[in-house]
């Protein structure tokens, strides 16, 4: 064995028996939950129903414009929470233009699930190691304040007229990057 492969066996055994220690160490590290690089703080996870006056609305939808297999009642729900949206759109006015630039309003979306119903979602993007991404501009309090108690609305889809009434929940919430 010439010194060259004396040391670099020597470096190697080194370098394993450090990085074991090493590792062992970073293992125990709690992550970071400090979110000053974005000095922005993730909002607790709640909802609450609108509070504004209930909204009357119609649609018209074409099976053209459906997904394959939703039916009639998630159909009416999904454009009852598209009409909230458009109030909530046209009630924040100027908040909404200056944020459509930043991408934040694709942080609150229009939503139907089988948990929650009509919702609108307000959702806080995470990075993997807890900094807030996109964040709505405007705050939970007042997007509750102008979006409708309920929606009522008519659908036609393709000549048949549906109906549905529905509450409209405004859920505030953080989820993380893949």
């Amino acid at each position: 064995m010439n010194r060259r492969d004396f040391l670099g066996a020597g470096g190697a055994g080194m370098a394993m028996g450090v990085s074991g220690c090493l590792s062992d160490l970073a293992v125990n590290v709690p992550p970071s939950n400090d979110n000053s690089a974005t000095n922005e703080e993730v909002p607790d996870e709640k909802s609450e129903q609108g509070h504004a006056d209930p909204l009357t609305a119609s649609a018209e939808v074409s099976t053209d414009d459906v997904r394959d297999g939703l039916d009639n009642e998630t159909i009416c729900q999904s454009e009852a929470s598209e009409a909230a949206f458009h109030v909530i759109q046209s009630e924040l006015g100027d908040s909404f233009d200056e944020a459509e630039s930043d991408d934040s309003w694709q942080s609150i979306t229009p939503s139907v699930s089988s948990s929650d119903g009509v919702s609108i979602r307000m959702t806080t993007v995470l990075s993997r190691n807890g900094d807030v991404r996109r964040t709505p501009k405007s705050d939970f309090e007042e997007v509750v304040e102008v979006t409708p108690e309920t929606v009522d609305i008519t659908v036609d889809i393709d000549g048949e007229t549906y109906q549905c009434t529905d509450d409209v929940t405004v859920v505030q919430e953080a989820e993380q990057e893949d």
